[in-house]
Parts: structure tokens; sequence; C-alpha cells
């Protein structure tokens, strides 16, 4: 008997050789073993079909060979492969594709394992209950790759060579992202479309990524594009329109300006304080044409200026009128004996006026002014996919007391000239001043729910319309009847007739 370390010695050996050697046998087929001392794996692949007798049948539709280099090991035959169809919900085979290295399948009755193999078989059954029958079917399992993935495909006792889809549910498309669907596997998703503001590039995402501050998605909402810029410019017809309108409002407070100057020593003119009239036309030409300033592209400087000088010559034109009605409350008051209000007659009394009112609204801008200006903004959230320029108020409670406080006048002129509307003068504008505050207040107060309803370059056309048309309701209620005379009947325009007028009404 040979020594234990002799045959030790002799298995090293044949071992040696063994793991070596490498030959084709009568087949044709490659003899030789790897690294860890197994064979090539060589497979054949088949499909397991059902017929409709309920015989099986499993033709070769393919084959595996470990021995053959990466990407050529597993052939298949696509063609040959009859995969099912369509069916009514119940009859349903199911493929289930695993990797070769997952050992935690559960293995039935009837299962064909290989050792090391690269394909298995397994036994999926889906039951139908039709009343009290159950019908039992058994489909096929491919072992592939790395991924675990299930596909559902439907017998209906036809064949078909399409090959149906692998997957649960589609990739989604760009524009739209991945949503779970709740007691579904992951690969089961519905797709939703990205929120606003936001894109997906990718088919199949998962998330969708928000487009920056100046930047908004495309319709397919695939690509990041830049957001249109809007501000009220002299390019838009709406800019060219209030634009037109405001020159030509400016144009008639100028034209009936020069119409008084020229009829200066006329009794219509002198008859209710014409310096006080000569500054409430040039304040209704600031006031048409300070609308310009708020169409165009906005600027430090613009937006400093635009409800400033708005603010202004408002108070001005405001209180003009608040003077004149005074004074035709004492120029009647002051006909009466022993009255003590004819010192009161004369300039100094409305310029006064006029210089408190404007005084008080001067100090309110200076403050406005010097604590939180209005500054040019980029208002990118007010409208979805628009950059809008305007100017911010920098404080709102400024901006509303700067217009209470030019209500407030308005209301008070109103009122003090609809009370002296029937008092006798020369000439009463207390009527036509009635009308004209009427108007201005009427713009001013619907002027408020309209500029908090509106955005964007639209927010601009609502006050600049508000300016224009209290301006002209102002221009044409105080001084269309005094045009009127002085242009169509001079013979009116006379001491004899208006006194006249004045004793008449008198009575």
């Amino acid at each position: 008997m040979a020594p234990e370390g002799a045959h030790s010695s002799a298995e090293r050996k044949i071992l040696h050789y063994a793991r070596n050697i490498r030959f084709r046998n009568q087949a044709g087929n490659e003899v030789f073993f790897d690294a860890k001392g197994d064979p090539p794996a060589v497979f054949d692949i088949i499909s397991l079909l059902v017929a409709e007798d309920g015989t099986f049948k499993s033709p070769k539709v393919g084959s595996f060979d470990s021995s053959m280099p990466l990407g050529s090991d597993i052939v298949v035959n696509v063609s040959a492969i009859t995969w099912n169809s369509d069916s009514p919900k119940g009859e349903m085979a199911e493929n289930f594709f695993v990797s070769a290295e997952d050992s935690n399948l559960e293995k039935e009755p009837g299962d064909v394992v290989a050792e090391n193999s690269v394909v298995k078989t397994y036994s999926a059954v889906t039951e139908r209950k039709r009343g009290k029958q159950q019908q039992t079917e058994k489909g096929s399992a491919f072992v592939a790759a790395d991924n675990v993935c299930s596909s559902h495909s439907r017998q209906k006792g036809e064949q078909q060579q399409a090959i149906p889809a692998s997957v649960c549910s589609e990739d989604c498309s760009v524009g739209h992202r991945k949503a779970s669907i709740d007691g579904q596997p992951i690969c089961c998703f519905t797709c939703i479309p990205c929120a606003e503001g936001e894109i997906a590039n990718q088919t199949g995402s998962t998330e969708c990524l928000k487009c920056p501050d100046k930047e908004w998605p495309n319709e397919k909402q695939d690509n990041c594009i830049p957001k249109n810029i809007e501000f009220l410019s002299y390019e838009d017809a709406l800019g060219v329109t209030l634009a037109g309108m405001s020159v030509f409002s400016a144009l008639v407070s100028i034209l009936v300006l020069i119409i008084f100057c020229k009829h200066n020593d006329t009794p219509i003119v002198r008859a209710n304080n014409q310096t006080l009239s000569y500054l409430l036309l040039l304040s209704l030409t600031v006031c048409s044409l300070c609308s310009l300033v708020f169409i165009g592209q906005p600027n430090k400087m613009k937006c400093l200026l635009c409800q400033t000088i708005f603010g202004i010559s408002f108070v001005v034109c405001v209180s003009c009128i608040l003077a004149k009605t005074i004074m035709v409350v004492i120029a009647f008051k002051s006909t009466k004996p022993n009255s003590k209000l004819t010192r009161y007659i004369g300039p100094a009394i409305p310029n006064t006026v006029v210089f408190i009112l404007t005084f008080l609204q001067l100090t309110l801008s200076s403050l406005w002014l010097s604590i939180s200006p209005p500054f040019p903004e980029a208002n990118m959230k007010s409208q979805m996919g628009k950059v809008i320029l305007d100017c911010n108020e920098g404080s709102v409670i400024a901006f509303w007391c700067m217009l209470g406080y030019l209500t407030l006048l308005a209301i008070v002129s109103f009122i003090v000239a609809f009370l002296s509307r029937n008092l006798p003068d020369s000439f009463n504008e207390a009527r036509y001043i009635s009308f004209s505050m009427l108007v201005f207040v009427s713009v001013w107060l619907s002027f408020v729910p309209a500029y908090l309803s509106t955005k964007g370059k639209y927010m601009v056309a609502v006050e600049i319309f508000a300016i224009l048309s209290s301006s002209m309701g102002v221009l044409l209620c105080i001084f269309a009847p005094k045009c009127y005379i002085i242009l169509l009947h001079p013979e009116m325009n006379t001491k004899q007739y208006i006194m006249g007028r004045s004793s008449s009404q008198g009575r």
C-alpha cells in the first residue's frame, strides 16, 4: 500500500492536468474547465406553451453557452417565440425575469433547477373564479440580467408574434414625472404633468426641475425659456393711445389758457379770480402731461417723479377749486351791510389756501421720498410666464395717504360748492365746480377697486386713465361754459349782461 502523502501528490498532479485540458468532443463542443473547476454551462432556452387541449409544448427558442464571448453567449430566435395575446381578466400568464444569482425565489413542485444555470423555470399560477369554477394556468419564467421586472401577458386561445411590453407602466414623456401608485410595485406608476414653472427634459423623470426666476417652461415643459418682459411702452397700442390722450388733454388746457389770456380784460375772465383760473389751467396741463412719465420702461428717476408730480399737481388743482369756491361764498356774504368779510376780499385768502394745502402735500411727498421712496422692480411672481417691470410704491401707506388727502380735498370742495350753488354772484361758478368735483370724486372712487384688481401694465393704464378722466372732467365742467360765452356769444360777455343776470338771480 502506498503512503498517504503519495496519493495526495498524485491527486494534485491529476487535478492540475485535468483543469488545463481543452478539446472538442465528437459533437463538436469544446470541453474545458474554468478557474473554479466548473465545465462550461450550455443550456437550451425553451418556451413553455399550454395548448387549448391542456397539453404542454416546449419548443426551443434559443440557447446559452457560457464559453462564448460576452454578448454572444445568449442566442434567442425571437421569431420562434409565441407570445400570449390579450384575453379577458383572469386568463393571465406571468413571466418573471430574475437575476441568475437570486436564490431567494420559492421553488414549487415541477420546477426544473440546474446548478449554476442561467435559465430556470418556475410555475406561475393565476386563478379566475367564475361562479364555482376555478381555472389554473401555468406560465414560464426566464432568467436574464440583473433586473427584476414582471411582464403581464394574456392568453385568448390565439397566438401572436408581437413582443408584449415587459413593463407595468411605460416611461413618462418629457414634461411629466413619475408618481407611484399605492399598493402597486415600484415599476407601476402614473405620469403627471410638471407643475407650473417646472420642467422634465428627460423621459422617465422622477422629479421635475424648477426653472430660474427669469425663465419659464415652454409649451411642452421640457425646456426653460426666458420670460416675456412686460411694461407699458410707447410701442404698445395701449401706451400709444394713452400718450395721445395725455397730449390731447394738455393741448386743450393750453388752448383754454391762451383763450383766457387773450380775453383777459373781459368780465367773464375777471369775474372769478383770474389768477386762480390761470393757476388751475397750468396745474391741469401738468396733470395731463405727468401721465407720460408713467409710460415707458421704469427706472429710478421715473419712479421718483411719477407719483410725486401726480400728487402735487392734483393737490394744486383741487386747492385752486376749493379757493375759488370759498371766494364765491365770501363775495356773497360780504355784500350784506356791516359785513366783516369785506376785509377778506382780495387775492390773499385764495393764495393762502392754495399755499397751505399744497405745502401739506409737499411735506407728505418729502417724507415719502426720504423714508421709503418708490423704486423700479422686476415682478416675477404676480403673473405666470412674465417679468413685469413696474414701480414699487415703496411705502404703500404713503401712496394711499396721498390719494386719501386728494380725495378729502375734493369732497370738501364738492360740499362747499354744492351748498353755495344758488348764491347770486356776478358769475357764480359754484354749480360748475359742484359738477367737476362730482366727476372727480366718482373717478377716483371707482379707481380704487379697478387698481387693486389689475396687474402689470394694466394697473399703470388704470391710473393714467383716472388721471386723464378727472383732469378732463374738471377742465370741461369749469371752463367749457366760459369758453362757450367768450367764443360763441361775445354779446353775453359784458358787465351789463352779467349784472342783469345777477339781479334776476337775486330776485
